[in-house]
């Protein structure tokens, strides 16, 4: 894109709305300790064995409750992917010191780092001689699936006191507007669009902090 007189330079603008979209919310959690040993940062995801390979780990209460047994998972080690599945959700939380999905933004804003957490575990379905008792892994686990919906690219969302919104560009006036969305179930890439937005409109991708709404850009293709 190009700067007007009284534009703003943006990096890209992509038309990004279509209702033939697929989104998979994933409960990502990437903390870990070494089993058998005691952390300093907290319980992390630990890998046991019972005669099954287990991942034991802490969510938050605001993750937990998108946790439910039988959930697809992926366990990551050495290198390696394993599919997994969601085994055992605590029903009991407890208060503590350890850093958990929720406890992050917290100690990154400097607040308190003690949160509830409550314990999950996924058991490895497909174990190999690569997997080692007490190293580290990663967990993703597929919470939500959804189809036909509207979908946002995440870099084209902001948030300024609790409001989340976009700016929508309009070809004919080549003006953007800042309108406020509802966003539902996201993945690492989209958020689906609840409401705000329409099928084809465009939308602008890393908006900039001096973009303002009506403000006139120029694009060029």
């Amino acid at each position: 894109a190009q700067t007007g007189s009284s534009g703003v330079d943006l990096s890209s603008i992509v038309s990004s709305m279509t209702s033939n979209s697929e989104i998979a919310s994933t409960l990502t959690d990437i903390l870990s300790s070494t089993a058998g040993s005691a952390s300093s940062v907290g319980d992390g995801i630990v890998l046991e064995n019972y005669g099954e390979f287990i991942a034991s780990f802490t969510v938050g209460k605001y993750d937990l409750l998108g946790l439910k047994v039988g959930q697809s998972a992926v366990v990551s080690s050495l290198g390696s992917d394993y599919d997994a599945v969601v085994s055992y959700v605590g029903a009991t939380a407890s208060e503590n010191d350890g850093l958990n999905i929720s406890s992050i933004a917290s100690s990154l804003t400097g607040s308190s780092s003690n949160s509830a957490s409550a314990v999950a575990k996924v058991k490895i379905l497909n174990p190999d001689e690569k997997i080692v008792i007490g190293f580290d892994v990663d967990i993703k686990v597929n919470t939500e699936k959804i189809t036909n919906v509207l979908k946002i690219p995440v870099d084209a969302v902001a948030t300024d006191d609790a409001v989340t919104y976009v700016y929508v560009y309009n070809p004919d006036k080549k003006t953007v507007e800042k309108r406020n969305v509802e966003l539902g179930v996201f993945s690492d890439d989209d958020y689906e669009v609840k409401s705000g937005l329409s099928e084809g409109e465009i939308v602008v991708m890393n908006p900039k902090a001096a973009l303002t709404d009506g403000t006139k850009i120029s694009v060029k293709g």
